[in-house]
């Protein structure tokens, strides 16, 4: 069973959820046997968080020794699992947290208060027909969570996720968030070129886009984490600490990098990402000439020769172009006239117009007869003109 306790609750003293619940177990020696070990109180804060506010907050501590003299039985039914017993008997002894943030209870007060709560358990087994075994040695074998165990417990978890999904974000032990990445090459020029943290996605995620060696990577981190953490953090933060994580020598090595997020929507980041892919690219840079001027040796061997071919074709399609731009021109401007003709001529007049114009054409054919029968010559002057020998001569 899990009881939400809230901040605003216990700076108030109140107990009035946990109260209702034991009122109506502890009287009944079947639900007190069914319940035994069961219940857990879950808290706004983190594990870390809490037990610093436990050491440092009176009230808190008022809170838990408010329950421990209204139920002195209560650590029978606590849940040691979810560390619902640990908080418990923080609130009622003595305790300091070391530079490992690790806790260190006073011996002196803990033994007193674990003897005082086992024989207020016996008595409560006693009274309804239940082995106290069990729930005294949970309260005598109740060990504080160090928080170096607790750290190698939570990277071989990131380690099994990193296998698994390549990235993951999560709360460390300080409840600050960072994001774990999975490198497959070797990192060269890391450089985090956009951190963005989506917040309309179904399931909230950071997209990160990492360049490596020139190559874009891009991840879209899962978040191990409740919203109202994430909320939090958000508030607080404006940067996240990223740990690329790669294999060198069959180890895992990491690079940590601190960078700023920003908080965008689906559609900004699609934007982000058009941009990145229609980023221009650097110029690659020119060699620079040796020399401004190329002998003619140099310049033969960079241009290629054309063959006495080649030549021969550009000329006939030069030749074939300007004959075909002058007949166009030539029947445009007979349309130009042809449209012209008067609109009221006789039928005299207009035998005269087409005689005359008839003789201009066949003045024009022989004409374009003779421009043919040039443009023929020519193209014979080119294939009997020694241009093979030319080139032969120029390339030497």
């Amino acid at each position: 069973m899990e009881i939400r306790i809230s901040e605003k609750e216990i700076l108030s003293g109140d107990i009035s959820k946990i109260k209702t619940i034991i009122d109506k177990f502890a009287p009944d020696s079947r639900l007190s046997a069914e319940n035994e070990n069961k219940i857990s109180i879950e808290f706004d804060q983190r594990s870390y968080d809490l037990i610093k506010k436990i050491h440092k907050n009176d009230l808190y501590k008022a809170w838990f020794q408010k329950l421990d003299s209204e139920y002195t039985y209560l650590p029978f039914f606590l849940n040691k699992e979810s560390k619902t017993l640990m908080f418990f008997i923080m609130g009622n002894t003595r305790f300091e947290i070391d530079s490992q943030n690790n806790v260190q209870f006073d011996e002196v007060s803990k033994e007193r208060y674990i003897k005082k709560k086992r024989s207020a358990i016996v008595n409560f087994c006693v009274n309804h027909n239940i082995d106290p075994h069990s729930a005294v040695h949970r309260l005598a074998s109740f060990k504080p969570e160090n928080s170096i165990e607790a750290k190698a417990r939570q990277l071989i978890k990131i380690a099994e996720y990193l296998d698994k999904y390549s990235s993951i974000a999560a709360l460390n032990m300080q409840s600050e968030f960072v994001v774990w990445l999975r490198l497959a090459a070797h990192p060269s020029d890391l450089k985090i070129l956009q951190c963005h943290y989506v917040k309309d996605c179904p399931q909230p995620c950071f997209s990160i886009i990492l360049e490596n060696a020139g190559y874009c990577l891009e991840y879209s981190v899962k978040i191990l984490a409740s919203g109202k953490d994430i909320e939090s953090f958000l508030e607080k933060n404006s940067s996240i600490k990223i740990v690329v994580v790669f294999k060198e020598n069959n180890e895992n090595q990491s690079i940590p990098i601190e960078t700023h997020f920003t908080c965008i929507t689906r559609q900004e980041l699609e934007e982000e990402r058009k941009k990145i892919k229609n980023a221009p690219e650097k110029p690659e840079k020119q060699p620079e000439d040796t020399e401004k001027t190329l002998p003619l040796r140099e310049v033969a061997e960079e241009t290629p020769a054309e063959t006495p071919e080649k030549t021969e074709e550009k000329t006939e399609e030069k030749i074939e172009e300007r004959t075909e731009e002058k007949a166009e021109a030539e029947v445009e401007k007979e349309v130009e006239e042809e449209e012209t003709a008067p609109a009221n001529e006789t039928p005299e007049e207009t035998i005269s117009r087409l005689k005359k114009e008839n003789r201009e054409l066949k003045a024009k054919l022989k004409q374009k007869d003779k421009l043919i029968e040039e443009y023929e010559e020519a193209i014979n002057r080119l294939q009997q003109h020694p241009i093979a020998s030319f080139f032969k001569k120029l390339f030497k």
